[in-house]
């Protein structure tokens, strides 16, 4: 069995029982649209006054564990050409992908083994995109990787 996460422009699926959070943090350029991890997750978000502020959803990863991140962001001039990694398509968009120990720094901090970024292009609105960021820890990251990797997948995006 399969759990289901539908927000505008993105649907995917997650194993059940895993945590889920999702919250309205966007900034001009970025908004994270969830966070999925087999690790119990916090609302990373703060507010004190006139003070907002966001850090990771979880403090440190234990053994085995895994966050991924989905965010929509759009930058004046952003451009998939000028992305690291290898040249993919997710949900028939063009993407790229880095995989390693340093591919996303929002894996910093974590105790992750090992990162994967991808980045997917919104064709029809030049300058925007998705990106998946996924954060494992291991022993066993070739499992991680492959779960991870069947997340991208079942991703459905809105090109618009």
């Amino acid at each position: 069995m399969v759990a289901e996460a539908h927000t505008p422009g993105l649907s995917y699926s997650y194993p059940p029982g895993w945590s889920i959070v999702s919250w309205d943090g966007a900034s001009s350029f970025t908004y994270m649209v969830a966070a999925i991890s087999n690790q119990r997750l916090r609302n990373p978000c703060f507010h004190h006054g006139n003070v907002f502020g966001c850090g990771q959803p979880l403090g440190r990863l234990q053994p085995g564990a895994m966050l991924v991140e989905w965010w929509e962001d759009g930058y004046p001039l952003w451009q998939l050409a000028d992305q690291p990694g290898s040249a993919i398509s997710v949900d028939g968009l063009p993407a790229k992908m880095e995989v390693g120990p340093s591919a996303s720094s929002a894996c910093r901090g974590t105790g992750a083994s090992r990162g994967i970024s991808v980045v997917v292009a919104r064709p029809q609105a030049p300058g925007n995109y998705f990106q998946f960021i996924a954060c494992l820890r291991g022993p066993q990251l070739t499992r991680e990787t492959s779960l991870a990797l069947a997340m991208l997948d079942s991703a459905r995006l809105s090109s618009g």
